[in-house]
């Protein structure tokens, strides 16, 4: 997340926000936009994915998206064990939430 925030910065020097593949890869964004003096998220939002349990307890706190993969698995289970039927197609839809931190602002 560092090095390639670093280098999104040297190509977008204007950018105002970054989105992540996951909460780790958005926290060393976070490190890499402050270390170039820029403040979250009042110059740029940053989020991630998979909320993971640190995220809340990033400064600030990071905003991400929440996937209930518990449940998800468990019904994968079902469903290789055949006590469950498969969904229409073979692809079932997972829905997320997004959970809004103190990492984003409104658009600018």
């Amino acid at each position: 997340g560092y090095d390639a925030t670093d280098e999104l910065l040297r190509r977008a020097p204007d950018l105002t926000a970054v989105v992540a593949a996951n909460d780790t890869v958005a926290l060393g964004a976070c490190a890499a936009l402050r270390d170039k003096g820029l403040r979250i998220p009042d110059d740029v939002s940053v989020a991630g994915f998979d909320d993971l349990p640190f995220s809340i307890d990033a400064v600030p706190a990071l905003t991400t998206v929440r996937l209930p993969l518990h449940e998800a698995g468990a019904r994968a289970g079902r469903i290789a064990m055949s006590k469950e039927k498969p969904p229409p197609g073979g692809v079932a839809t997972v829905h997320g939430e997004l959970m809004v931190r103190g990492s984003t602002a409104g658009p600018r």
